[in-house]
């Protein structure tokens, strides 16, 4: 038997439930889904053939896009600039629900505020959630450089961030697990977890 961890579940943009969730092998996670038409048949779990090019890669979010689907996902990434592991996000799309695009690393050089001088991989950058709002698509996500985090916020495409887009959304202590909620008068909220 194999351990399956933090479950995940989204409507395609065909209308059907994938089940997300991570599976322990030789002590690295992989992705595997899952789909339903109606709660109760479920297809087999098979590998999410995106993050099988990827060390441990982690929480997905997914989010319909007209006739596609968008999922961004964490994943280890080795820089060899800086000599190290670190978390980075990465996007993949598809039209069919099996045939997805080459993932895109979205967490690059070009997703920093301009005032950024480091490296991008010396960022961990983990936990995104993404939404479709007035016709174009956000991307929030948690960035820690050492202790501390802080949320980002940037317009997403399926090539990647809209470069120079990406602004911080907490300025002072340890974010974390950001989410983005619609307000019923058309407003984009996003609710997050902050120790001050």
């Amino acid at each position: 038997s194999q351990t399956m961890i933090a479950p995940r579940l989204f409507v395609t943009s065909s209308g059907t439930v994938r089940l997300f969730t991570s599976v322990i092998q030789e002590d690295l996670f992989q992705l595997f889904s899952a789909d339903t038409k109606d709660g109760v048949s479920w297809t087999n779990f098979r590998r999410f053939n995106p993050g099988a090019q990827f060390k441990n890669p982690f929480l997905p979010v997914l989010i319909p896009n007209g006739s596609s689907d968008i999922v961004v996902f964490q994943a280890q990434y080795s820089s060899q600039v800086l000599n190290r592991f670190s978390y980075q996000l990465f996007v993949t799309t598809t039209r069919d629900g099996s045939s997805w695009s080459t993932p895109v690393l979205l967490t690059d050089q070009a997703s920093l505020p301009e005032s950024d001088i480091h490296n991008f991989a010396a960022y961990q950058n983990q936990r995104p959630d993404i939404i479709r709002f007035n016709g174009k698509v956000f991307l929030v996500w948690e960035r820690t450089e050492t202790v501390t985090s802080e949320h980002l916020i940037a317009e997403s495409t399926s090539g990647g961030l809209v470069p120079r887009t990406s602004r911080k959304i907490t300025e002072r202590g340890n974010a974390s697990r950001a989410q983005f909620f619609v307000h019923y008068n058309n407003r984009m909220i996003i609710a997050n977890k902050l120790r001050i």
